[in-house]
C-alpha cells in the first residue's frame, strides 16, 4: 500500500510541521524494520501431514506463489492455528519473479499446530494449502 505524502499546512510553523512528520516517521520506521527483518528459511512440507520443526522464539515464513493479475486469486491465512504455539506476524507481497507472498509467523511455545492458507478470487476458493508446524 503506497504511503500518502504529508501535505504541508501553510498555517503551521516549520517546527510544528517537522515535529509531526518526525513523529509519524518514528512510528513507521520500526514497522518497516520489523517487516524487513530476516526470518528462518524453512523448506516447508505442504499438505502431507509431515511436521515442519522450528525452535521456540524464532521467526519463520511460508512463501507461496501469488500473481496479482486479474483472476489469479490472492492467498490469505485462516486464523485457526493454536495461538499458544505460533503467532501470525504479517504478510508481505514480493513482485519479483512473477510474484509471491510471504506469510510471517513467530514460534511462541512448544507444541504442534496446523496453518491453513486459502487462495481465492472474489468468493471462490481456487486452492488451499496446509502446513503442520511443530515448535520445540
Amino acid at each position: 500500500m503506497p504511503m500518502k505524502a504529508l501535505k504541508r499546512n501553510a498555517e503551521w510553523p516549520d517546527a510544528a510541521c517537522n515535529t509531526i512528520y518526525m513523529k509519524k516517521l518514528l512510528l513507521i520506521l520500526p514497522l518497516f524494520l520489523f517487516a524487513c527483518s530476516s526470518s528462518q528459511e524453512v523448506e516447508y512440507e505442504k499438505t502431507s501431514g509431515k511436521s515442519n520443526v522450528v525452535k521456540a522464539g524464532s521467526r519463520f515464513h511460508i512463501n507461496l506463489s501469488e500473481d496479482h493479475k486479474v483472476g489469479s486469486g490472492l492467498w490469505s491465512v485462516k486464523q485457526d492455528f493454536d495461538p499458544k504455539v505460533i503467532s501470525y506476524v504479517n504478510s508481505v507481497y514480493n513482485s519479483d519473479n512473477g510474484g509471491s507472498v510471504d506469510f510471517n509467523f513467530e514460534a511462541i511455545d512448544k507444541g504442534k499446530t496446523e496453518i491453513h492458507l486459502c487462495q481465492s478470487f472474489a468468493r471462490d476458493t481456487i486452492q488451499t494449502a496446509s502446513f503442520v508446524v511443530e515448535v520445540q
